[in-house]
């Protein structure tokens, strides 16, 4: 059995051979495929990686800090009236949409650098599991869903919030940026 380097791959990634059986007087390749890191041209990374790659992508770690929209309702003892709990678990789930949003949007931004980056080229856009064009179809989503989780609930003021959040998460890299030009 020989192996044989895959043309289509940039940048001789590993992983980018195929084996090559001989069969009928000729090499013939391998009927599988082989699932190339970064989804090289005419490849498809399989659903599960995908998945597994949206979910990292929206860093379900940081919602934990959305819990704190549970701390006005505690405090002020409001979680016992009518749709009270409701309410805040709308604006809980509001706000992990648009943090992975920001998220998503961020990564699909920096992802040039990121690849260069020893710790963030294995953030999932950066290294190929999850495609640019399927973190921007998942973040304008979750965008939609934080902007109208306020309707549904008939809360437009969290519609309001969350979109004035997401707005501040989409500027926030140019604030940045321009606050470090002037010192």
């Amino acid at each position: 059995m020989q192996l044989e380097s895959n043309p289509a791959v940039a940048g001789g990634q590993a992983g980018a051979t195929r084996a090559m059986l001989p069969a009928a007087g000729g090499p013939l390749a391998a009927s599988a495929a082989p699932v190339v890191r970064g989804g090289a041209a005419g490849t498809r990374l399989p659903v599960s990686r995908r998945l597994s790659a949206a979910v990292r992508g929206a860093r379900p770690r940081q919602w934990l800090k959305n819990l704190l929209v549970f701390a006005a309702p505690l405090a002020g003892a409001s979680t016992g009236r009518p749709g009270g709990l409701l309410h805040a678990a709308a604006a809980l789930a509001a706000f992990s949409c648009a943090s992975a949003s920001v998220y998503y949007v961020n990564d699909v931004m920096d992802v040039e650098r990121d690849r260069r980056h020893p710790v963030k080229c294995s953030r999932p856009i950066a290294s190929g599991d999850l495609p640019v064009r399927d973190a921007i179809v998942i973040a304008a989503a979750l965008a939609a869903l934080a902007v109208g989780s306020g309707f549904a609930t008939g809360t437009p003021l969290l519609s309001a919030v969350t979109g004035g959040y997401l707005v501040c998460g989409r500027f926030r890299r140019s604030w940045r940026r321009a606050w470090r030009r002037r010192t």
